[in-house]
C-alpha cells in the first residue's frame, strides 16, 4: 500500500475509458508533447487507473495512471494530476514512460521516472 501526504492508498484494477478521463488526457496532450518532444498522431487512452483510500480521505485532485496510444505502435504510461473542479485548474503531467507497447501491464510508477 502506497501513502500519499500520509493517506494510505492503493491502485484500482485497469478500467476502460471514460469520456471524463478522455477528456483529461486531451487537456494534458500539448503538455506530453512540449515536454516529451514527440509528436503524436493520437492520443487515446486505452486504460486508467485510479487510488482507491482505505480512509474515506477527502481529495482535492484526481489522481490518474494512464495507457495512451500515440500512433503507429507506440504508447506511453502516464501519470496525471487533475484538481477538483472547486479550484477550475487545469490537469498536470506529474511523470510518463515513453517505448511503451499494447500489451505491457500499467504498473505504478514513481513521479519523475
Amino acid at each position: 500500500m502506497s501513502h500519499v501526504g500520509g493517506v494510505p492508498y492503493r491502485w484500482s484494477p485497469a478500467r476502460k475509458p471514460t469520456a471524463e478521463v478522455q477528456k483529461i488526457a486531451d487537456e494534458v496532450k500539448e503538455q506530453f508533447v512540449k515536454k516529451s518532444g514527440k509528436y503524436v498522431s493520437r492520443f487515446t487512452l486505452i486504460l486508467y487507473r485510479i487510488p482507491i483510500y482505505s480512509n474515506h480521505a477527502i481529495v482535492t485532485a484526481m489522481d490518474i495512471m494512464a495507457k495512451i496510444h500515440i500512433g503507429g505502435n507506440k504508447y506511453i504510461h502516464m501519470r496525471v494530476k487533475k484538481p477538483t473542479s472547486v479550484t477550475n485548474q487545469e490537469a498536470q503531467i506529474m511523470s510518463f514512460q515513453l517505448d511503451k507497447e499494447k500489451d505491457d501491464e500499467l504498473e505504478p510508477f514513481s513521479d519523475g521516472e
